[in-house]
């Protein structure tokens, strides 16, 4: 397992940001948030050319989750930021719906990362939490990884379909190189 990073700070006041810009969305617990998580600090990555947090994400069942969220959740009810209630949506399971108790300290954030998150959770406001794993099924990074290892940020970069161009292209160096 990779090494923790030091300061949680930023992960922490991220899913303050997250909920709280969520706090009308009535799919948005434990699951769809790790999948919001997800997409901003790997979209980030893609985009902005570095994650937003840096933490680790791996490989679940109901797709990646920041691997130290746990205790980071605990942390955060611990010092009286959120609060995690069971609620009852109709599934087999009730959903567990995390509530801001304080602002987050937006300082951590560029402006940049601050827009991308909102185009995050703009984007994924009208999915369910399971709507949110099953599209993180799809991701090259996730299909990848084996069930809790790892999904490394460069996977960001990885195209889950080829175009018609880059099969055109790799056929191209393949006959350059002598690969076919």
């Amino acid at each position: 397992m990779p090494a923790r990073p030091a300061d949680d700070r930023k992960m922490r006041e991220l899913i303050l940001y997250v909920v709280q810009r969520s706090q009308d969305d009535p799919h948005m617990g434990a699951t769809k948030l790790n999948k919001v998580l997800f997409r901003c600090d790997f979209g980030a990555y893609l985009h902005l050319g570095e994650a937003i947090t840096g933490h680790p994400y791996f490989k679940l069942e109901n797709g990646p989750a920041p691997r130290h969220l746990v205790e980071i959740r605990q942390g955060m009810v611990a010092d009286g930021l959120v609060r995690i209630a069971k609620v009852q949506v109709g599934a087999d399971k009730p959903m567990d719906r995390w509530q801001a108790l304080k602002s987050a300290d937006l300082s951590l954030f560029t402006h940049e990362q601050l827009a991308f998150v909102d185009g995050v959770v703009e984007a994924m406001s009208d999915q369910t939490g399971t709507r949110a794993a099953d599209d993180t099924h799809l991701m090259v990074g996730w299909r990848l990884a084996s069930m809790r290892g790892d999904i490394p940020y460069a996977t960001a970069f990885l195209a889950d379909r080829a175009t018609p161009s880059d099969i055109d292209r790799g056929r191209q160096l393949a006959r350059e190189h002598g690969w076919a």
